[in-house]
């Protein structure tokens, strides 16, 4: 958590008042509650199963916060012009964090020549 709030803090594309708000104010359409109520409400099922561009799911094995058996099982359902599905072995819910060599190499091997 403290490596996504310092990535946060550092991005060009958030100023400190959005840091803030996002940190402090429960009832802004940026904060963490809001966040909460937008995922509770999300259900991928609904976009159906087909997309018309590549996807590629990037999984860390031991993921129970987002579970990747829920999501490998989803992945086989979808249809698109080109899928991959990339592993991490040594990672739960945060593989960039938790596996960053083998991430940037998914990036550039994997997700890098699918959008060519």
């Amino acid at each position: 958590m403290l490596e996504m709030l310092n990535a946060g803090l550092r991005s060009p594309d958030y100023t400190i008042t959005d840091n803030l708000t996002w940190i402090l104010r429960r009832d802004s359409a940026f904060s963490r509650d809001a966040l909460a109520r937008e995922i509770d409400q999300f259900d991928v099922r609904k976009l159906g199963p087909e997309y018309e561009l590549p996807i590629v799911f990037m999984l860390g094995r031991h993921d129970w916060q987002v579970p990747a058996v829920i999501a490998a099982d989803y992945f086989s359902t979808i249809s698109a012009p080109q899928k991959r599905l990339v592993w991490f072995e040594e990672s739960a819910h945060s593989p960039p964090s938790e596996e960053p060599a083998a991430f940037a190499r998914a990036l550039v091997e994997v997700a890098l020549p699918l959008q060519r």
